[in-house]
This record gives structure tokens, C-alpha cells and sequence, in this order.
């Protein structure tokens, strides 16, 4: 039985979420995680209309700090 994770196909066919992970893991790239998870997204199959949804802004939750460093 398969867990109800969200995960990706590869170009073979085999079931992915390492990339999903890794930005937000490596330096918590903020931006980076966000682009990944839009990437996933549309490999789902899921539109751009809802993606833009799916990804809004959230009233009064904390924004990245641009200027941050690495």
C-alpha cells in the first residue's frame, strides 16, 4: 500500500518528493522551496489558475526576509 505523501513521477516513471524536500532542508531557501513545490504542482497535473491559489499570499503569516543570507 502506497502512503498519501505528495510525490512526483520521473521522466522513468518512478514515484519522487526528494526535490520537494531539499530546498527547504538545504539553507531553508525559502524562494527555492516555493519554485520546487510549483514545479511539483504542475507535474501533478494541477493548473496554473490553481497553483496561483494554492500559493497566495496568507494574511498576517511572516514573510522571507529578501535580504537574508546563506
Amino acid at each position: 500500500m502506497s502512503g498519501n505523501e505528495f510525490f512526483y513521477k520521473d521522466k522513468d516513471g518512478k514515484k519522487q518528493d526528494a526535490a520537494l524536500h531539499d530546498a527547504i532542508l538545504n539553507d531553508g531557501d525559502h524562494h527555492a522551496a516555493l519554485q520546487e513545490g510549483k514545479e511539483a504542482a504542475r507535474r501533478a497535473g494541477i493548473s496554473e489558475d490553481m497553483i496561483l491559489k494554492l500559493y497566495a499570499p496568507v494574511e498576517g503569516s511572516p514573510k522571507p526576509d529578501p535580504d537574508k543570507k546563506k
